[in-house]
């Protein structure tokens, strides 16, 4: 930067002098045109004075050598004007010669000033895309090589979603599949644009697109819950996900009796499952309440007496 500010004053400084050189030598040419001028108006007065001074002379009024002197300074007047009109000539070729060198120069120098100005929008980073400066990994004064990457730009028109799915749905997720999800009490859709299958952690990850418009004020990095929709909707009796199922691996549950309220054991049978829930096949009828914390201090009874 110091460097490109040296060189573009040292520049308009040349610029300057070539200027200041055209203007000076303008000046001078009106100072030889007027000094012309004065002495053509001295050889007119000075002609008409001898004139009548050859007059008198021939009358006897004057004197031979003021004759003799009015006719040396006629001379020498025309003398000089013969010397301004060559010297005129001369001026006048070499201001078009000069003026076309410093015409040259000067364009030379403006390009020079453009070259140097263009140097240095090169050191401006410029994003490829109009968006949000989310990440910034550089600090003031550090050096970066060409092609490094200095930050990261959020496209806010054209936002993704990158959701992580339990490795057992894997089988039952494909591109274009559907889902939402509610934020700030408006429900948003997006549909599956892409999946990676390598499973890490016991899930495996896909990129949602919107199949609308995206919320206001969404952020980069923020963390959603969606809602995907692996099959078409039905009625389904659902249990919620507990510490149960560690303990019975699904197969049974306590079951509350409305009577006594103790629990009494219940066979059932599980089907499919989500986060939340798990589907009730068998065993279960609406409104039954069940246990479902662990079961890990209740050992296998068949009753449950609640105190």
């Amino acid at each position: 930067m110091v460097n490109y500010l040296n060189q573009e004053a040292n520049i308009i400084s040349q610029i300057n002098q070539i200027r200041n050189t055209s203007l000076l030598m303008e000046q001078q040419s009106l100072s030889m045109k007027e000094q012309a001028l004065q002495v053509d108006n001295l050889i007119n007065t000075t002609e008409k004075r001898l004139k009548r001074n050859r007059e008198l002379y021939k009358s006897n009024v004057i004197a031979q050598v003021e004759l003799e002197e009015m006719e040396d300074e006629a001379v020498y007047f025309a003398a000089r004007r013969k010397m301004l009109k060559a010297t005129l000539r001369k001026d006048s070729a070499y201001q078009v010669l000069q003026q076309q060198q410093m015409t040259s120069s000067l364009d030379l120098m403006q390009r020079n000033l453009t070259i140097t100005k263009q140097s240095l929008d090169q050191l401006i980073v410029k994003a490829p895309i109009a968006g949000q400066l989310s990440g910034l990994t550089k600090e003031l004064g550090e050096s970066v090589a060409r092609s490094e990457n200095i930050g990261q730009i959020d496209d806010l028109s054209a936002f993704k979603i990158r959701v992580r799915i339990d490795e057992f749905y894997i089988s039952r997720i494909a591109v274009e599949q559907e889902g939402n999800f509610t934020l700030a009490g408006k429900t948003y859709s997006l549909k599956i644009s892409k999946i990676y299958p390598q499973v890490s952690n016991g899930t495996f990850e896909a990129d949602m697109i919107f199949t609308d418009t995206a919320p206001e004020g969404i952020k980069r990095g923020q963390s959603i819950s969606v809602r995907l929709q692996l099959s078409a909707e039905e009625e389904a009796i659902l249990l919620a996900r507990g510490g149960f199922y560690q303990s019975t691996g699904g197969n049974w549950v306590y079951l509350l009796d409305p009577a006594t309220g103790n629990g009494i054991k219940q066979t059932i049978r599980l089907g499919r499952q989500n986060p939340n829930y798990y589907e009730v096949l068998e065993g279960l009828k609406p409104g039954d309440k069940v246990i479902t914390n662990s079961y890990d201090n209740f050992g296998d009874k068949d009753v449950l007496i609640m105190k």
